[in-house]
């Protein structure tokens, strides 16, 4: 009887068998799998950017207390459909808390 040989472990944990049909098999669904995180990423982009047009709304001073500016707002929502404006938002009223406050 021959010897029974395992499937080598890939770097994932995953057992593929050697040869170029499961490395073309491996690279597509590499492929499916960044398509569909790219396609959350974008989705929920869009949810965040439905709720980030709600603040365009806001008058100054209601922007001034979560630490924004109108210009934040309307910059965030300047970039491509698939950047989620509400990251860039966090990390712009984040700056301006951090930055010290000036005294008139």
């Amino acid at each position: 009887m021959g010897e029974i040989v395992c499937p080598k472990p890939n770097t994932f944990g995953h057992r593929v068998s050697e040869g170029p049909s499961s490395l073309r098999s491996w690279i597509e669904r590499l492929r499916i799998h960044t398509a569909s995180a790219f396609i959350a990423r974008t989705v929920r982009a869009m949810r965040h950017r439905r709720e980030v047009w709600q603040l365009a709304d806001y008058d100054e001073r209601a922007l001034h207390d979560i630490g924004l500016v109108r210009g934040d707002v309307l910059g965030a929502l300047s970039e491509p459909l698939h950047c989620d404006p509400s990251v860039i938002l966090a990390e712009r009223a984040e700056k301006r808390v951090r930055r010290p406050m000036r005294r008139p």
